[in-house]
């Protein structure tokens, strides 16, 4: 079998197609830097010492954005919430107090005698059969969100369910549903329109490989609704973003990708 070595200026070149990928809908300014090898190493308009992902929002609600912080958390979130009915179908769920003191094995042998699987998520759920198992219920439930009221879908599932502990909820020691109260959130679950919500929240209920990849930022202005990839320019594409990407492009939804060049 034959092999390929690539020399350094071939992998230069290959770096650049990959840098230049997406040109068209790539943004990119110039920030001031520190010469430092800190991660706050930019200089914003105030003058303060920020990171990557603080200048991104510094910069657009200077500008009179609308700001969420998106990727794999936020979308998780919205994928339990969204489909919160189908993923626990025959299934017990411990609240946040039992899961936390450790005394729920009286509800573990309940849902064993009733024949329910137990714990915080279904065992399966990171399976292909998951999805395949619960399709009907999964695609009957993305027709809903195609014409609900996505804030009011949301919320009334958050109001229900607020007892429960789910690592899909809370993934983090500082998470719990009162973080939905912020009022960012509850501004984009007003404005995001229902194809790009129920699609993205469908593709992780085919796929929960895809968690990872999905874009930092939501950003909204007026009637101006855009997905964010942030980068700095000499960063790569990781495969799941670029997946991602193609994803929103293919679906002709507003992503686009910024970067910072620092000077």
């Amino acid at each position: 079998m034959a092999r390929f070595w690539l020399g350094f200026k071939q992998i230069k070149i290959v770096l650049n197609i990959i840098k230049n990928m997406f040109n068209d809908i790539t943004e990119i300014v110039d920030v001031n830097k520190l010469n430092s090898k800190k991660k706050a190493n930019l200089i914003d308009d105030d003058g303060n010492h920020v990171t990557t992902e603080e200048y991104f929002k510094n910069f657009h609600e200077r500008n009179g954005w609308k700001v969420l912080r998106g990727e794999v958390s936020l979308w998780e979130k919205l994928f339990c919430l969204s489909f919160w009915d189908v993923i626990f179908h025959n299934h017990t769920l411990p609240t946040k107090e039992q899961w936390e003191s450790g005394q729920y094995s009286e509800l573990a042998a309940k849902a064993f005698m009733e024949n329910l699987s137990f714990g915080d998520i279904p065992k399966d759920i990171y399976t292909d059969s998951f999805y395949l198992n619960k399709k009907d219920m999964f695609d009957n439930a993305y027709k809903d969100l195609l014409k609900t009221n996505i804030k009011n879908k949301i919320n009334e599932t958050i109001e229900t369910n607020k007892v429960y502990w789910t690592r899909l909820i809370y993934n983090h020691p500082s998470d719990s549903f009162e973080m939905f109260n912020n009022e960012i959130f509850q501004e984009f679950l007003e404005i995001v329109p229902n194809n790009i919500f129920a699609d993205t929240v469908r593709r992780l209920s085919i796929d929960q490989n895809m968690r990872a990849g999905t874009p930092d930022f939501i950003i909204w202005k007026e009637n101006d609704f855009q997905l964010v990839e942030v980068k700095r320019i000499n960063e790569q594409l990781r495969d799941n973003q670029i997946e991602w990407i193609n994803w929103f492009l293919e679906k002709n939804y507003p992503i686009k990708i910024f970067r910072i060049n620092p000077v």
